[in-house]
């Protein structure tokens, strides 16, 4: 999926592409959670109401489901934990 971004910023304009996304869906807790895990420290990890985020709450940077299996869709296989796992330095 990286590389299919890549060539999407670096190539001709070609106008409305379909959606790519991840093979989760995680809240931010989650994320940071697993990369403490990762550099094997611990830290509380406290919910803080952001204002201006209710839509991603909602799902807004979800690909939508109608997509997720349409033709040309971009489906990423590697997992957040499989990215941290494979050499990400948690710091």
């Amino acid at each position: 999926m990286a590389a299919r971004l890549a060539d999407l910023a670096l190539g001709e304009p070609v106008g409305r592409v379909p959606d790519m996304g991840g093979p989760q869906v995680l809240s931010f807790a989650d994320l940071l959670r697993a990369y403490l895990r990762a550099g094997h420290r611990r830290r509380p990890v406290v919910p803080v109401w952001t204002p201006g985020i209710r839509a991603v709450r909602a799902g807004a940077l979800l690909v939508p489901p109608d997509q997720a299996v349409a033709p040309g869709y971009a489906a990423g296989r590697r997992t957040w934990e499989d990215f941290l796992a494979g050499g990400c330095k948690a710091r």
